[in-house]
């Protein structure tokens, strides 16, 4: 049965609540549920509307907190909770930047602390996600290819980065046709922009960490 709410530790033990959170869009894009953060770190009400979810409860959870939080959530009409999820694309980085960083950290509401966090999950992820991708696209599994192509796409998305988030378009596009010589030549873009974005990334995380 479907639920009406996920309710989402982000320190599980196995598997954490990142990685729960790119199984969930790589195995059902489409999802609906709204999902409640629950953490003991900084994380914040911006960044939590970022990777697609409604709220974020502090531990230690403290009962009121808790059910209005969910009273809240679930109250809100379709159209609401539509509107709070991301763009479908960033918007373009200034002139010979990766990222926009403007936008980045109006999301996170300056807070360098968990941009170092944001860009440390990300170098967790994504070389795994591009692992997925490159099997897929050897062994022509079209589906696991746009699936792995459409995660990254929203991950790339969160920091900004137009022309990473639209090689992994690309990719996907070109799965869903099933067309094996268009995703290999969206994969040698998309490999090529991801190799700058993490560099950006990293280059971007020392310098709000100084």
């Amino acid at each position: 049965p479907r639920p009406d709410l996920i309710l989402l530790d982000m320190l599980m033990p196995v598997l954490d609540g990142w990685h729960f959170l790119i199984q969930l869009a790589q195995q059902t894009p489409k999802l609906t549920v709204p999902i409640v953060i629950v953490t003991a770190t900084m994380l914040t009400p911006a960044w939590a509307q970022a990777h697609g979810c409604c709220a974020c409860i502090k531990k230690p959870i403290q009962a009121d907190d808790l059910f209005q939080t969910i009273d809240s959530v679930l109250s809100r009409s379709p159209l609401e909770a539509s509107a709070e999820r991301p763009a479908a694309g960033p918007p373009p980085a200034r002139r010979g930047e990766l990222i926009d960083r403007q936008a980045l950290m109006a999301r996170l509401e300056g807070d360098s602390g968990l941009l170092t966090e944001i860009v440390e999950l990300f170098m967790k992820s994504a070389p795994g996600l591009m692992r997925d991708a490159e099997k897929a696209l050897h062994g022509r599994d079209a589906k696991a290819l746009e699936r792995a192509a459409h995660t990254l796409k929203g991950m790339v998305a969160n920091f900004g980065a137009r022309t990473a988030f639209e090689a992994a378009l690309r990719m996907e596009k070109m799965a869903q046709k099933d067309d094996a010589t268009g995703a290999r030549a969206a994969w040698a873009s998309l490999e090529k922009e991801m190799a700058r974005l993490t560099k950006a990334l990293v280059k971007l995380a020392e310098e709000h960490a100084a």
